[in-house]
């Protein structure tokens, strides 16, 4: 059964293509290549007992070579697309600090109501609010007065 339909990205030795009309479906071994759909699109199938190639223009677009079962392997490889995933570090600490160190209740709050994935359960004491609630010193009495131009 097929699941989609669509463009896929394809190389054929160093160049890129894409093939459309493309079925998924993902319960088949082996991808495969209907020669009858590629014929409506103009182009030309020729095969011998080796080897088959797809021409258009009368230049081979894509060509392939017969495997031991009898089907003909192309050479052409699909290209995936590239992803990178990175890692949030999604903690009650760091929305602290994002939101001007805020009340981590307050925060709490703030992450439910716009449905934010948080690590709730943070007991992390906030070196930053520690620092800023103690009360320096006083920094004492003159010895000195003033001089008068």
């Amino acid at each position: 059964m097929a699941y989609g339909h669509g463009t896929v990205n394809i190389e054929i030795k160093v160049e890129k293509h894409h093939l459309t009309e493309v079925w998924y479906v993902p319960d088949i071994s082996r991808n495969l290549f209907s020669i009858s759909q590629t014929l409506k699109r103009g182009f030309k199938f020729q095969a011998s007992k080796d080897e088959c190639s797809l021409l258009r223009d009368d230049r081979a677009r894509l060509k392939g070579v017969r495997t031991v079962h009898g089907l003909y392997a192309l050479e052409m490889r699909v290209l995936y697309p590239k992803v990178f995933v990175a890692s949030a570090d999604q903690s009650l600490q760091l929305w602290h600090e994002r939101l001007c160190y805020q009340n981590k209740a307050h925060v709490k709050d703030i992450l439910r109501k716009y449905q934010i994935k948080g690590d709730a359960k943070d007991s992390q004491i906030c070196d930053g609010c520690c620092y800023g609630k103690q009360s320096r010193p006083p920094l004492g009495t003159r010895k000195q007065g003033t001089t008068t131009p």
